[in-house]
């Protein structure tokens, strides 16, 4: 039996109390969504998921998102970050989410000028499409939701792309990018890379 509602005055049990009052019920707590099991770093979640997905699938869509090379032999452990991935891979693929399903390979220079300011080298991005936008858009958004991971991280985490400082953020004043803009176009920001893409949806 599964509900969702505690027994009366379970509240002011202790946890173990309220623990035992439950089994004797054969009542059992709901298990997170995916969503808020993600946003809060839940390791079992992730392993029930990569067991439905696959090793060779995940491993699939992480090497066509920029993960060139790995250390480890792949299993149901690599989604608790036993992989060995090098950072460059990381960010590009996390670069994927900010581009809209789109990888780009890292590159280091975007434009180089002569000294009148002409154009001689004008980096040409090659994407290419490995996810669809609503994807990206759906795990941006899951990874941008700062209230949702607050039960794990805190309000003011270093997950949260606040200007200030720590104190001055819970102290009510984050002044944060992640907020949302004044204009319409949509912001989309990946954690990791640190980017910002403002381009609005087509």
């Amino acid at each position: 039996m599964i509900i969702e509602q505690k027994p009366e005055g379970s509240a002011k049990l202790p946890v173990h109390s309220r623990a035992a009052a439950l089994q004797h019920l054969n009542v059992r707590p709901l298990p997170p969504r995916h969503r808020y099991a993600l946003q809060n770093s839940f390791n079992v979640p992730a392993v029930k998921v990569l067991l439905k997905t696959g090793v060779v699938a995940s491993l699939h869509t992480a090497q066509a998102m920029g993960i060139t090379c790995y250390e480890v032999t792949p299993n149901y452990t690599m989604v608790l970050g036993t992989l060995s991935v090098h950072l460059l891979d990381m960010t590009s693929a996390y670069g994927v989410f900010a581009d809209e399903g789109v990888r780009v390979p890292p590159h280091s220079i975007e434009v180089a000028r002569d000294a009148s300011g002409h154009v001689v080298y004008p980096f040409v991005a090659m994407g290419k499409r490995v996810m669809s936008p609503q994807v990206s858009f759906l795990v941006t958004n899951v990874l941008s939701d700062n209230n949702s991971r607050t039960f794990e991280f805190g309000k003011c985490s270093m997950l949260y792309l606040y200007s200030t400082s720590q104190d001055q953020c819970y102290a009510g004043d984050p002044a944060s990018c992640a907020r949302q803009p004044s204009k319409p176009a949509p912001r989309r920001i990946s954690a990791i890379t640190g980017r910002l893409a403002t381009r609005p949806t087509m």
